[in-house]
């Protein structure tokens, strides 16, 4: 009876499955190891004689003896002598499980340490795993030993398991032996193979390749030659398989002694497989076809063909490993004892040292399971609460499912837990109660087909079902959603009290592209709609562009029908650009053909004697939409000078008009004010006239008396007759002199010989 599944998460234990199984049961040699439930009771098998039984609590024996009689008895350490015919009955009395070994006669067993894929804890764990490799390692210091048939000196060990073949329709079984032979002063490595498919398993040379050959037809085998023993000694045994390229299997035994590992020999079994492996996996899951179970040992026993070797004295140390895909790992759980070789051992003591190893020694030797350290864990789901029992210090995976399904479009989904985690160390007893909620199966029927979904009961589905695009243009649209044959629109938002069926309608849509001069659009439309092309005839753009004259493929066509994906070009026959210049003269604005030219003069005359030259842009080819203020250089002004000087023409508004000095009619003119040209019209400059001359008479003599004028100015002239007159004036100026013809100094001299003629006259 199983009661539950628990996934462990072991570091050393990657793809191991556990179940905790009731009963369960381990054989090995003349012993059982069982788990008996609360109030079960099981029957051992026996053929009479004595029966040796221990169990961790006590237990209830009903002995049924073929007179009758019925003997009962109970304790955890019982000696029981039945005949043949007896039946013996366990019963555990307890409200909790009972682990006891029974074993008819003293034990005789492969002695070391065993993986049956089962740990016999209460309630028992089992467990199932496979690998490629597997290795062991035996330390051996001193040892006195008789094998009991070979009547000599010396012992074995022994390295067993079992490999499952896989072939077309059928699957083979085979007991896997590498064995180091320890007697007096010898050491020997041998090999063997055994066929477990059937009962009568047998092996033919033509079917196996190997250094080795088959003996009997039984068993493939295959002995090196003796080697000196030097104690203490150091010896690794390996065991490989794998496929050849051609799919054919192969087994490799190796040995190492401290020089490296020697690979003696490869064996191929001449038949095609898929795979092949070495399997531990528990007695209540399945046996081999013979009904072997399918564990891994390392043991010590007697030498060959079903010998008992019996221990005086034993320093052995052991350690048991295989490949787990990235390391080396010692196996889960390992037990005292051997059960797949005939050959078997009394006297040996066995202490666990940890990680896969133990110490053998002389001493009493009682069945035990060596490595288990559990702790019990109980699990509260909607199935009730059970016990789990596991490793101290292993890495619980709590995360579920289990999920179950109810069978009718229902299910309960675990989730969550007490203890808040996905993974706990179990180090100490735990109670994990889990969260869990019942969901239903939602079926979404859509153009593709059915999808299904599990949806929590009282949930509410928001769902938007979104349109399907296909990779040609042409999408699947949604027209109307159902819920369970009602429709609700395209969107679903529903409470889940029960297995829901939503289902979408859809509509074929196509892709039409309409590529315009600008704002190009995409939409999607019904098949057999029609669809219209609405841009504007003429088409003014918000940024400054007009199209007018629209032609859509090369047509006046407006309306499509659409029964296909369609690309349109819209195209315009004219384009405009608003263009707005302003100038000195002027503010305009409008739509303007593109590739019109827009000239500026070079000069603009207002006609007021006023003009502009200079423009800032010459001409603009409209390309685009204008913006433009044109401005112009320099204002002129048309200047008239008259008065002293006399020029006319264009000067520069507020420029200076240049005067020069000039001399007319013997005036010197000198500009006396500064001219600019402030506007147009007639200008007037002041000069300062300035006119010199000396004054003589008719005699050629300076005539001090007279007078020079000179625009309203007059200047007297001096004693020498020079004279200088100057006026400022806006006009020429004709210069005048005033004076006497007769210079006063003419005068004089004229008078003083008239006088000296007089005197002398009166004087005479």
């Amino acid at each position: 009876m199983r009661l539950g599944v628990l996934v462990l998460a072991l570091a050393f234990l990657a793809v191991a499955q556990y179940v905790v199984e009731m009963p369960a049961a381990v054989e090995g040699g003349n012993c059982v190891m069982e788990y008996l439930p609360p109030k079960f009771s099981n029957s051992i098998k026996h053929e009479g004689g004595v029966i040796y039984l221990w169990a961790d609590r006590p237990v209830e024996v009903n002995i049924y003896y073929a007179s009758g009689s019925v003997q009962q008895s109970s304790g955890t350490e019982l000696r029981l002598e039945v005949g043949t015919r007896d039946m013996v009955v366990v019963r555990n009395p307890h409200n909790t499980g009972v682990v006891y070994t029974a074993c008819r006669g003293e034990p005789r067993l492969p002695i070391g340490l065993a993986d049956y894929g089962i740990a016999m804890t209460n309630p028992p764990v089992a467990y199932s795993y496979e690998t490629q490799v597997v290795r062991a390692f035996a330390t051996l210091k001193n040892f006195d030993a008789y094998s009991v048939n070979e009547k000599f000196h010396g012992f074995s060990i022994q390295l067993n398991l079992v490999v499952m073949v896989r072939t077309d329709g059928k699957t083979q079984y085979y007991l896997l032996q590498n064995v180091v032979d320890l007697w007096d002063f010898w050491i020997n490595f041998v090999n063997n193979i055994w066929n477990l498919t059937a009962v009568e398993g047998v092996m033919q040379n033509y079917a196996i390749k190997g250094t080795g050959v088959v003996r009997d037809e039984k068993f493939y085998a295959r002995a090196l030659n003796p080697q000196y023993l030097s104690l203490p000694i150091s010896v690794a045994l390996y065991i490989r398989v794998g496929l050849s390229r051609d799919g054919q299997p192969w087994f490799a035994f190796g040995y190492d002694v401290g020089r490296g590992v020697v690979w003696y020999d490869n064996v191929t079994l001449l038949v095609k497989a898929k795979d092949v492996k070495i399997v531990v996996t528990p007695p209540r899951e399945g046996l081999t076809g013979d009904g072997h179970q399918m564990n891994i040992e390392l043991v010590v026993c007697g030498i060959c063909c079903g010998d008992h070797a019996v221990f005086k004295s034993l320093n052995l140390d052991l350690r048991l490993e295989y490949w787990n895909g990235t390391a080396y790992v010692p196996p889960p759980f390992l037990y005292n004892f051997g059960g797949n070789t005939g050959e078997t051992a009394e006297g040996v003591s066995v202490v666990y040292l940890g990680g896969g190893s133990a110490r053998l020694s002389a001493g009493v030797f009682r069945p035990a399971l060596l490595y288990s350290g559990y702790v019990p864990v109980r699990v509260v789901d909607a199935d009730g609460a059970r016990w789990f029992a596991v490793r101290n210090g292993t890495l619980l995976d709590l995360r579920r499912p289990p999920v179950v399904y109810m069978g009718n479009e229902t299910r309960v989904l675990y989730f969550g837990n007490s203890l808040g985690a996905d993974a706990v160390a179990a180090t100490r007893p735990l109670n994990v109660t889990y969260s869990f909620r019942r969901e239903h199966l939602v079926a979404v029927r859509d153009w593709n087909g059915t999808a299904y979904r599990w949806v929590a009961e009282g949930a509410v589905i928001a769902y938007e079902p979104g349109d399907v695009y296909l990779s040609n243009g042409t999408r699947l649209a949604v027209s109307q959603v159902y819920v369970d044959g009602a429709p609700v629109g395209k969107t679903v938002k529903t409470t889940v009290a029960k297995p829901t069926e939503i289902s979408v309608a859809r509509v074929r849509q196509y892709l039409i592209r309409l590529i315009a001069p600008a704002n190009s659009t995409e939409v999607w439309a019904d098949e057999g709609s029609v669809f219209k092309v609405g841009l504007a005839d003429p088409w003014d753009l918000p940024n400054g562009t007009r199209f007018a004259g629209l032609l859509v493929n090369g047509t006046a066509q407006r309306e499509f029908r659409v029964d296909k994906p369609m690309t349109l070009r819209a195209e315009y026959a004219e384009v405009y650009y608003w263009t707005a210049v302003e100038t000195p003269v002027n503010k305009t604005a409008g739509w303007m053909p593109k590739g019109a030219v827009l000239k500026f003069p070079d000069i603009v005359d207002f006609g007021n004697g006023t003009r502009l030259v200079g423009p800032s842009v010459g001409e603009v080819v409209v390309e685009r939409p204008v913006v433009l203020k044109v401005e112009y250089a320099k204002r002129q002004h048309y200047v008239k000078i008259e008065g002293v000087n006399r020029w006319e023409g264009w000067a520069d508004a507020g420029a200076v008009v240049r005067l020069n000095t000039t001399v007319v009619g013997g005036v010197e003119y000198t500009p006396a004010e500064v001219v600019a040209a402030a506007g147009p019209g007639v200008y007037k400059p002041l000069f300062y006239a300035v006119y010199k001359t000396a004054v003589r008479d008719v005699l050629g003599v300076p005539n001090p008396l007279a007078a020079v004028k000179l625009c309203n100015a007059t200047a007297q002239a001096g004693l020498d007759g020079s004279a200088v007159v100057a006026a400022y004036t806006r006009e020429l100026c004709q210069p005048t002199v005033e004076a006497f013809p007769i210079s006063p100094y003419t005068a004089a001299g004229a008078a003083a010989p008239a006088a000296a003629l007089a005197l002398k006259k009166r004087r005479k």
